[in-house]
């Protein structure tokens, strides 16, 4: 099996899925949860993503609706 293979194993064994990021979060981290988050529905499971902070102002385009701030 894959690091790709297993990664999807854990995240289908998984119940609760929380993404998380780094303090102050750039559009990496931002971009990185997003994406990870559409991935895992697509497998048809649910998460959140947690940051502790906002996103950086220039990123207020992107739908981070489902960014929960801590």
């Amino acid at each position: 099996m894959n690091t790709y293979q297993q990664i999807e194993a854990e995240i289908q064994n998984a119940n609760n899925i929380v993404i998380t990021s780094h303090k102050l979060a750039d559009g990496d981290s931002v971009g990185c949860s997003l994406g990870l988050l559409h991935f895992i529905e697509k497998l048809g499971k649910k998460a959140v993503i947690c940051h502790p902070d906002p996103a950086p102002k220039f990123l207020y385009w992107l739908d981070s609706s489902p960014i929960v701030l801590l």
